[in-house]
């Protein structure tokens, strides 16, 4: 990701994992409200090469629209763009985009993307 390729080797931040990988949520799109489709998905990361290591599965919940591609990154309060996240680093930059994926915890939906 580009937030671990900027990072300075003097940087007192932690280092990126060692690992990513990436777990589909569920075996079928889900549908809601206006008629749009979506697939969660979830990016764990892996602190250690060791094979034995434990995953963190609560890295980065997300989704996907198949019919236009749309990414979204939930990222604490708000969502991101894939392309925000994945290619810029901004985990924490500005106010998020409206739209976004359905909260995991109630079912609710979130409005659906524009674009």
């Amino acid at each position: 990701m580009a937030r671990e390729g900027k990072r300075s080797r003097y940087s007192r931040s932690p280092p990126p994992p060692a690992e990513l990988r990436i777990r589909v949520l569920g075996a079928a799109p889900i549908i809601y409200g206006t008629g749009k489709a979506f697939v969660r998905f979830a990016v764990d990361e892996r602190w250690s090469r060791d094979a034995d290591a434990e995953w963190n599965t609560e890295a980065t919940a997300s989704c996907v629209y198949p019919g236009d591609g749309a990414v979204y990154v939930d990222v604490g309060e708000a969502f991101r763009t894939g392309e925000d996240v994945f290619t810029r680093g901004a985990f924490g930059d500005g106010d998020g985009v409206a739209g976004g994926c359905p909260a995991a915890s109630t079912g609710a939906a979130a409005p659906a993307p524009t674009g």
